[in-house]
């Protein structure tokens, strides 16, 4: 609950969203109390689904940075790709 009472489907969107985004960044923020990993604060937030979050807009989230990630690695791997040599190869992480 918030100043105003108000809970669940009555609290403005963009607060629940947010809320999801602040959480993650608090999970994940590596001068912060937790310092999770990406994977691990993904599944924090699906711990928080339901009770401190809204469920649809955490699993939004979570689908939105898969995508994202997925997107950003094909476009690392195609861009790296042309500039990689026989004594230097680039490495990209898999966080």
């Amino acid at each position: 609950k918030g100043p105003y009472r108000l809970k669940g489907k009555r609290i403005p969107v963009i607060c629940r969203i947010f809320a999801i985004a602040d959480k993650f960044y608090d999970l994940t923020d590596p001068e912060g109390e937790h310092k999770l990993d990406r994977k691990k604060a993904l599944a924090a937030l699906m711990d928080y689904s339901g009770t401190l979050l809204d469920p649809e807009l955490v699993f939004a989230f979570i689908s939105t940075m898969d995508k994202g990630k997925a997107a950003v690695d094909a476009l690392l791997e195609e861009h790296l790709g042309k500039y990689q040599t026989k004594k230097r190869r680039f490495r990209l992480s898999k966080a």
